[in-house]
């Protein structure tokens, strides 16, 4: 057989698996887009099921101040303010709401409140209206200031 008469199916065979491999790409990503894996209620996403409880909503009708601390599990200075919400949330346990959203978990809230950094703490007072923001890590001495700030003891 000669160069000028070799079989033509592997060029064939060649498209048609970069067809196939495109499709897969294509349909994975649509479907990655679509599927929403949690729901959540905000003003964002108001007619989301009823079953999932925003914790900042809650925290921020309970009359108490609020630190609402934004981040993500695997960020380095997420992990090291960890142990020092930890202990706070059980200082001011009845004076105060701590609590920690993780940004993958709490998309439309993290959207709301315009995280653009980790970790962020947005400071709330009794009534509910944000006073202060913090981008990147807060040691324990400045959250305990500014919780004093807001008239906790």
């Amino acid at each position: 057989m000669t160069a000028d008469k070799k079989p033509y199916w592997w060029k064939i065979g060649i498209v048609v698996a970069l067809i196939v491999a495109i499709g897969v790409i294509v349909t994975s990503k649509k479907r990655s887009k679509s599927d929403q894996s949690y729901p959540a209620i905000s003003p964002v996403n108001p007619t989301a099921e009823k079953s999932f409880s925003n914790p900042l909503e809650k925290a921020l009708r309970s009359g108490r101040p609020v630190l609402a601390d934004f981040g993500r599990g695997t960020c380095i200075p997420c992990k090291a303010m960890k142990p020092i919400l930890d202990e706070l949330t059980i200082t001011y346990k009845d004076r105060a709401e701590i609590l920690f959203f993780d940004i993958d978990k709490y998309r439309d809230l993290t959207n709301e409140y315009q995280v653009r950094l980790i970790p962020t703490q947005v400071f709330f007072d009794k009534s509910g209206n944000e006073i202060w923001r913090h981008e990147g890590f807060l040691g324990k001495d400045k959250i305990i200031e500014k919780l004093k700030d807001l008239g906790v003891n």
